[in-house]
């Protein structure tokens, strides 16, 4: 949700006016229902290097930073069983995750591809600090060359307009697409400043 910020408000603190992070329980424990591993910051379109295990699990509060105005935080269940199909397809979306699937069956969910879209794409896997990104041509598995790709859940589908030459803008292009994507999973979109 959204959450003013009110003084000088940090991110244990908007987590806090969030009402926690959401707890379950399983064998007579009470499990945390957040991944951490995967949870990110974004301030001005850029991923802060926030460690979430460390600051929440750990204490250690040098990663408890002041919040400003539009920061945003993205923490994930760690029960999600979706994948993201972003970019240029007709749907973009999240979808469930189905045991064993496949790079073309996400396109498929998400309506196929746009005119538009490069038949290279992308699967991003992972924290987004620090990504596993994987480069899939899918002429190639039209074509029976090789295999489709197998996905993992919370993967992200990204298929670009235009060819991408920098590893590192992949992230970057995927982002906004992403970001509009999450409503149901977003801890916060906007910080309003509410400061006098």
């Amino acid at each position: 949700g959204i959450i003013e910020i009110k003084g000088r408000m940090r991110i244990l603190d908007a987590i806090a006016s969030a009402g926690g992070l959401a707890l379950g329980y399983f064998q007579n424990n009470s499990v945390e229902l957040a991944d951490l591993e995967r949870t990110f910051m974004m301030r001005d379109n850029r991923i802060l290097p926030i460690d979430f295990v460390e600051l929440i699990q750990n204490g250690n509060l040098l990663y408890n930073i002041p919040l400003l105005d539009k920061d945003y935080i993205y923490i994930p269940s760690a029960i999600n069983r979706e994948v993201y199909v972003i970019g240029e397809v007709e749907q973009e979306g999240h979808y469930f995750y189905q045991e064993n699937m496949t790079l073309l069956q996400s396109i498929t969910f998400a309506q196929g591809f746009k005119d538009t879209a490069q038949s290279t794409v992308y699967v991003i896997r992972g924290n987004l600090s620090h990504p596993r990104l994987f480069k899939i041509n899918t002429k190639d598995i039209l074509k029976a060359k090789v295999r489709d790709f197998r996905l993992k859940p919370s993967d992200i589908v990204f298929i670009p307009k235009h060819p991408i030459a920098k590893w590192n803008d992949v992230v970057n292009f995927a982002l906004p697409s992403l970001q509009a994507l999450q409503s149901g999973y977003i801890l916060h979109e906007l910080f309003k400043d509410i400061r006098e």
